[in-house]
């Protein structure tokens, strides 16, 4: 299994909830979790997320002090190039529906949203998500490809 990329959120000096639950449902999935983080001063983020994370990527500069799209997708768009892991993760957010999609069109890596559960067959991701009010579960199923990525609704891991 590649590593797996969870994008790491903060906003107004705290860590987001969603961020900490995809870091621990990473670690149920299999292959090395990569926390990745962008910020400025987020060193406190970078221990806290290195306690739930096999490693911790981040850039501590103060562009990244505010959230901005076009900056994020270079800066991860570069990280992922550089290291190739298998999965991204991120919170299915204002930031992540924002982000995701460009970066899944840059790279060419295909992407579910809002995912309510994700296992894995080999190192092909198998997301759920629900549709008409949480009426229907669909169980989705991914072409082959170097690199997958899924936005994950808040309270999908424990």
């Amino acid at each position: 299994m590649k590593d797996i990329f969870v994008l790491i959120e903060h906003r107004r000096g705290e860590m987001r909830d969603v961020s900490v639950e995809m870091l621990c449902g990473a670690g149920k999935l299999g292959g090395t979790v990569v926390a990745v983080l962008l910020g400025k001063d987020v060193d406190a983020f970078a221990d806290k997320a290195a306690g739930y994370a096999d490693k911790v990527l981040y850039v501590n500069d103060a562009m990244f002090e505010n959230y901005n799209s076009e900056l994020y997708q270079k800066a991860l768009s570069a990280l992922i190039k550089e290291h190739g892991p298998g999965l991204v993760l991120m919170g299915n957010t204002a930031q992540g529906v924002d982000l995701a999609p460009a970066l899944a069109v840059e790279l060419g890596a295909p992407l579910v949203t809002d995912v309510t559960a994700v296992e894995m067959d080999g190192d092909k991701p198998k997301p759920t998500r629900t549709f008409y009010g949480g009426k229907l579960d669909a169980h989705l199923a991914m072409k082959d490809a170097d690199l997958y990525i899924l936005t994950i609704r808040e309270a999908t891991f424990q």
